[in-house]
């Protein structure tokens, strides 16, 4: 009886571990494995961690969407659009902007970027 992958659906043979035509292979729990990684990828679905980061760095939120959390997305967009545009209308130095605006970023950048590397999306 011949086995299936679950990421592309190839045929592979019974005494395969890996699928000879993505790479991945069944894990302990009979999910999709990257074989590079060994991480888990959640429903067979894989995005790039760099994009996701990308996006969130230009546009607060947009990685998180691109990752299919629209709600944390909105959320994201929601609290910074709020945060540093109450702070433009005050019209403090760039200085404080950057200090502000910039941590933020960063860290839902990061975010992003892990949560699509580790596939917890």
């Amino acid at each position: 009886m011949s086995k299936y992958c679950s990421e592309c659906g190839a045929e592979i043979s019974e005494g395969s571990k890996f699928c000879p035509n993505c790479g991945f292979a069944s894990g302990a729990s009979g999910g999709a494995v990257n074989q590079q990684t060994s991480a888990p990828i959640m429903g067979g679905n894989t995005k790039d961690p760099v994009t996701a980061a990308a996006l969130n760095l230009v546009f607060p939120g947009a990685g998180y969407m691109y990752l299919g959390k629209w709600i944390l997305g909105a959320l994201v967009f929601l609290v910074v659009t709020c945060f540093v545009g109450s702070i433009v209308l005050e019209e403090p130095g760039v200085d404080v902007l950057l200090v502000v605006y910039l941590p933020l970023a960063l860290i839902v950048t990061w975010h992003a970027y892990k949560s699509a590397k580790t596939g917890t999306f």
